[in-house]
């Protein structure tokens, strides 16, 4: 009987141990984090723009797609070619859907060195001359950290209903670790490029 007693404070004890482990782990890791990503650094877009000569017409930006995956207030990693993680504690402070298209536009705003890009829906008082559409097909970080950009823009003359030029994008950004706060700071950089990208085709188009 007295075996049996000590066995059952023995089960217990440990049982005890378990469950503080247990939680402290949880309140350790479950700490939720909210990220955003954010616009060009002005240095980066002032010497960008050094040399050019932009003309500024009224340029409409969006619709701008993303896929379903995406859209969810948690952040995506990919752990293969059909496998995703679901970081349940690391969110988006902001719909991609409304980050993407508003970052882009700001990004064209100062590499363009014009205040007359507008973020769809605009009005129709706008008048807008061009409109930049953009579908992504995906945007995430594998197992490494490393971020993949794939998208399809498009560049049409909106008084004349006409494609300009079209362009597939993709992009893989080299990986400086897979803490999460690298991640963004990774696909903050691809969306750069991105803008950079789309802002040399502007540039050419009014040449």
């Amino acid at each position: 009987m007295r075996k049996r007693t000590v066995q059952w404070i023995a089960a217990g004890f440990f049982l005890t141990m378990f469950t503080a482990c247990t939680n402290f782990g949880l309140s350790s890791s479950s700490t939720t984090r909210y990220y955003i990503l954010d616009t060009i650094p002005d240095v980066i877009a002032q010497s960008e723009k050094e040399g050019k000569n932009f003309a500024t017409p009224l340029c409409g930006v969006g619709p701008v797609t993303i896929p379903p995956y995406l859209n969810r207030p948690q952040m995506v990693t990919r752990l293969g070619d059909h496998e995703l993680r679901i970081e349940d504690f690391r969110l988006w402070a902001e719909p991609l859907r409304e980050n993407i298209p508003r970052v882009i536009a700001q990004n064209l705003s100062l590499l363009i060195g014009s205040e007359k890009i507008y973020l769809y829906p605009w009005k129709r008082s706008d008048q807008i001359s061009l409109q930049l559409m953009v579908d992504i097909f995906r945007f995430d970080a594998d197992v490494d950290g490393n971020v993949i950009l794939e998208a399809l823009w498009r560049i049409v003359d909106v008084e004349q209903d006409r494609l300009l030029m079209e362009n597939r994008y993709h992009s893989v950004k080299p990986s400086s670790g897979t803490d999460i706060a690298k991640v963004v700071d990774g696909m903050n950089k691809t969306l750069i490029n991105l803008s950079q990208s789309i802002a040399d085709a502007l540039s050419s188009l009014e040449r």
